[in-house]
């Protein structure tokens, strides 16, 4: 198990390299904690996705449940649903607040910048 989550922190080496890249050429500790909150946001959608997802296929199987088991299963599963959704948005806009209080904004050409290599042409992948 442990190998598998090294293995997987690991596949994202070549990603943070990359991210680094960018945030150096900024140089900017705002560029930094705008990055870690863009992402803190992004993480929340899906969460707040999943939460959903989750409530739905907890009503359908309390639905199609027949026994009281069955029943009991599916409202607990609703209930962590509704407290998972409740957590997730909360927490997004906690985020949000900061991102706003802080007067760090999202520099969208900072998530959109591709590394190049100088002294390579454009059609090489370099800058020139």
């Amino acid at each position: 198990m442990v190998k598998k989550i090294l293995g997987f922190l690991i596949s994202f080496a070549p990603v943070g390299t990359v991210f680094a890249q960018t945030l150096t050429s900024s140089g900017t500790a705002d560029s930094v904690i705008g990055l870690i909150l863009y992402y803190i946001s992004r993480l929340m959608i899906l969460a707040i996705a999943f939460a959903v997802l989750m409530f739905v296929f907890g009503l359908v199987k309390y639905i199609g449940s027949d026994e009281e088991v069955g029943k009991s299963k599916a409202k607990h599963l609703i209930i962590n649903a509704v407290i998972g959704l409740v957590a997730a948005t909360s927490i997004w806009g906690i985020v949000t607040f900061v991102r706003n209080t802080i007067g760090v904004t999202s520099n969208t050409s900072l998530y959109n910048t591709i590394p190049c290599t100088p002294g390579l042409p454009v059609s090489q992948g370099g800058c020139n």
